[in-house]
């Protein structure tokens, strides 16, 4: 991931990526969750 970019913007991002191609919410919070732990 580029350095630049912090995860906050960078879930954002991804999360609206995934809204707008028909990604369910609770898919997106599970993502969002395991990504954050990955980070951890």
């Amino acid at each position: 991931m580029n350095k630049g970019i912090s995860l906050e913007i960078a879930l954002e991002a991804f999360s609206a990526y995934l809204a707008e191609n028909g990604g369910k919410q609770s898919m997106i919070e599970r993502y969002n969750y395991d990504i954050t732990g990955f980070y951890k």
